[in-house]
């Protein structure tokens, strides 16, 4: 009788809630899974011909490199708004903007595995006679594997995670679920969606982990219409955004940049001062590095949305800007404490061995010789989470919190498309912004550390 009085007094743990719901949570899961597997290959089968493009034509990296990172910053109210017209209320419609949202981490990890494949493999290759299809397929790409799957990875849990929002359209498996919820603070229901998705990013974490290793065995040895339409929502989003009113008062997109920029500043702050630190000592040390990457893929499982929906459903619901921070950090943590370790560690062992010849301690080493040769790969982290978290914090509108995602939601429930469209600008610009910023920062100290001291 207690264990069927827990759907009446609402409690978070309710065997009944599980028993009764089976079917539901089922039909919720494979259609989260069917919906992550279908938007990860069609990503992959994207990317990869646009990651070949870049590296046998580095003048177009700029564009592609630009576009899917510009694709990755809308926020998906606005995407999924975009696509409604040509797609309908479907699944294909969330599986497109997931798709779209993969693209920015498999292109860049094909490119980084495919550069990682050492210049004298290749020429040794060439000299045995390989053209350049068998020299792509046989030598680099089983070369490039464990950077090439570890993006497929970090695409995965990523599109578990967002897989929710399609909630939207009534296409989010497990979102659904929470979505449903949320009216009436139905605990039991948020709570076992929510550890369902972790569950599944973890599981499909350490399915890929597996496959990676059984891949690469030798790491383990080692260690018209449209167009007249389109032109007439450009200019009506142009007087969206150049119409002084909608920039004044508490609602306007003057105080909502200024909410979005204190919330990521914030959460990406907070995210660094936890995950760069623990990071860097761990590619110091050498170990314990998979067990933190892994631990933080799973923090990166759970969706942002589903943090915010368990927060609102607690005391903290009324603790401001804590729910959404506390989820942004969790988002932003793994790309940062990835980065720093894979850095650390892919300093040249010659160096560090001749540093250590040299009569350099522990602590000289890191500073003098790991820290500085580790700080491409740390700037591209930070590079990383920064437009994740610009661009994710727009979900905190959907539980009611402050930021641009506000503007969107207003036009969304509306129906006011070229709102819709500005908010989507207003974030996409910010994302853009910030990354320039952290580019010509990244610059700026490599000049510094080239400079001839003395």
């Amino acid at each position: 009788m207690a264990a069927a009085n827990c759907l009446v007094t609402n409690d978070w743990i309710c065997g009944a809630y599980l028993r009764t719901r089976s079917q539901e949570l089922t039909d919720a899961t494979l259609q989260h899974v069917g919906i992550t597997v279908a938007s990860v290959l069609l990503g992959l089968l994207v990317a990869f011909p646009l990651a070949l493009l870049v590296r046998a034509r580095p003048r177009f990296a700029g564009p592609v490199l630009g576009l899917t990172t510009l694709l990755y910053t809308i926020p998906s109210l606005a995407m999924f708004s975009l696509l409604l017209p040509f797609l309908g209320l479907s699944s294909a419609l969330v599986v497109t903007g997931l798709v779209l949202y993969s693209l920015t981490i498999l292109v860049r990890g094909v490119l980084a595995g495919l550069a990682a494949v050492p210049a004298e493999t290749r020429e040794a290759a060439r000299g045995m006679g390989y053209g350049s299809g068998r020299l792509l397929w046989e030598v680099e790409l089983p070369l490039a594997l464990p950077a090439l799957m570890a993006g497929i990875r970090m695409a995965t849990v990523s599109t578990i995670a967002l897989t929710t929002v399609g909630s939207l359209v009534g296409r989010g498996g497990l979102g659904n679920l929470i979505e449903e919820a949320l009216p009436t603070f139905f605990k039991a229901q948020v709570l076992a969606a929510s550890v369902l998705c972790v569950l599944l990013a973890v599981a499909a974490d350490l399915l890929l982990l597996g496959l990676q290793r059984l891949l690469t065995p030798w790491t383990r040895i080692r260690a018209g219409r449209a167009g007249v339409r389109e032109m007439g929502i450009l200019a009506d989003t142009w007087t969206w955004l150049t119409t002084g009113a909608n920039w004044s008062g508490e609602s306007g997109a003057g105080h909502r940049l200024a909410e979005h920029l204190y919330v990521s500043g914030t959460a990406l702050l907070l995210a660094c001062a936890l995950a760069l630190p623990l990071g860097l000592w761990l590619g110091h040390l050498g170990r314990g590095g998979t067990v933190a990457v892994n631990v933080s893929n799973a923090g990166r499982a759970v969706p942002v949305f589903a943090v915010l929906a368990l927060f609102m459903v607690s005391p903290l619901r009324n603790a401001g800007y804590v729910p959404t921070v506390v989820a942004l950090v969790l988002f932003a943590i793994p790309p940062l404490l990835t980065h720093a370790y894979v850095g650390v560690r892919e300093v040249d062992r010659a160096v560090v061995e001749a540093a250590r010849g040299m009569g350099m301690s522990g602590g000289q080493l890191f500073r003098g010789v790991e820290l500085p040769l580790a700080r491409p790969m740390l700037m591209t982290g930070l590079r990383s989470a920064a437009v994740q978290v610009v661009a994710t914090a727009t979900v905190a509108a959907m539980v009611g919190q402050g930021g641009l995602g506000r503007i969107i939601t207003a036009g969304f429930h509306t129906y006011d498309t070229p709102q819709v469209v500005a908010g989507a600008v207003l974030v996409a610009l910010l994302a853009l912004l910030v990354e320039a910023l952290l580019v010509a920062a990244d610059r700026l100290l490599g000049r510094r550390a080239a400079r001839p001291k003395g």
